[in-house]
């Protein structure tokens, strides 16, 4: 009775794992099959490689970025072109007002966009184009998607991006947001 017993544990255990396996070999298989059709549906279209590409070939201007990840609230793409505005942006939306980086307004503008409210983590607000046309800086950001295989938090995130970037204050700042949820938006 004790054998019937151990054999029968025995061809349950390794029918079970059996099915795990083929399952785990489908999915995979799915993943690797819909991967080109995931991607091209994701919010921003573009994988890692090609946005790097992209950038390095349409930035003409000095910046850095001061911060980026997932903010507590959406704030509006927002140009800030001195320190009082500069406190006062990250008292209402980071709700901290020590820290703050310091910047020369005479030479630089600070930038805020964020990328609105998405599904998961792994999302992130990138700088795509940089372009000075006359007396004006026109500036393109991208909501760029996590990839296909990419492991992210299972939470709501509010990606965004802090730049500063080389102008001066006469210079107007056009600033386009690119995402699929939300239609391309101009703010001066």
């Amino acid at each position: 009775m004790r054998k019937l017993i151990i054999i029968i544990l025995v061809v349950m255990f390794v029918s079970c794992t059996s099915t795990e396996k083929k399952k785990d070999m489908k999915s995979s298989e799915n993943v690797e099959k819909n991967s080109h059709a995931f991607n091209s549906s994701a919010k921003s279209g573009l994988n890692e490689k090609t946005l790097g590409e992209l950038a390095k070939k349409n930035i003409d201007l000095k910046f850095r970025v001061i911060s980026s990840g997932s903010a507590q609230r959406i704030f509006p793409a927002t140009v800030i072109r001195n320190q009082a505005d500069l406190l006062s942006f990250y008292k209402s939306y980071f709700n901290r007002c020590k820290n703050l980086p310091v910047i020369d307004f005479e030479k630089e503008a600070v930038v805020a966009i964020s990328g609105g409210s998405c599904n998961t983590g792994g999302y992130s607000v990138d700088l795509l184009n940089a372009k000075t046309k006359e007396k004006n800086i026109y500036l393109e950001f991208i909501l760029k998607a996590p990839g296909v295989n990419d492991i992210v938090t299972q939470a709501f995130t509010k990606p965004y991006t802090i730049i500063s970037i080389e102008t001066n204050p006469e210079q107007k700042i056009t600033i386009e947001f690119k995402g699929s949820d939300i239609k391309s938006s101009k703010i001066r």
